[in-house]
């Protein structure tokens, strides 16, 4: 399904609707390009799943956890620098699902497992402000 965003406003409209059916064992990817909004939808995930702390991108610590109000853990992981679940805490986590809300940045390098929501943004071609969004189950 492909969707367009003209704002912040609506990129938030659109994470508020997704992350009312975020339940543990979700496993969600994310891929666009550097400043796409990946970061930005994944905070506002966070937020409405009642993360209290900061959310910041974990480039150089590759994940991070948050505790929800659902009582389980949200996993952040930035897999920019990984290749093919080459990091093995990050293959368990992920296979490991059930106990976590899972949201990978740059899901596009490692190996996602099946059943994952894959989030793709992208910059509108016309206007940098605003983005294309496709997102799919992978099967």
């Amino acid at each position: 399904m492909e969707i367009n965003i003209k704002n912040i406003n609506q990129s938030l409209k659109f994470t508020d609707i997704i992350s009312k059916k975020f339940q543990p064992g979700v496993v969600v990817g994310f891929v666009g390009e550097l400043g796409a909004g990946k970061t930005t939808i994944i905070k506002q995930i966070a937020k409405n799943l009642g993360v209290k702390e900061t959310v910041t991108s974990p480039t150089f610590v590759i994940y991070k956890k948050y505790r929800t109000q659902l009582n389980c853990n949200l996993v952040h992981i930035d897999a920019y620098r990984l290749s093919n679940n080459s990091d093995i805490v990050i293959k368990e986590i992920i296979e490991n699902q059930a106990k976590n809300i899972v949201l990978v940045e740059w899901a596009d390098k490692i190996n996602m497992p099946k059943g994952s929501l894959m989030i793709n943004i992208q910059y509108n071609e016309k206007n940098i402000n605003m983005r294309k969004i496709n997102y799919e189950i992978i099967d």
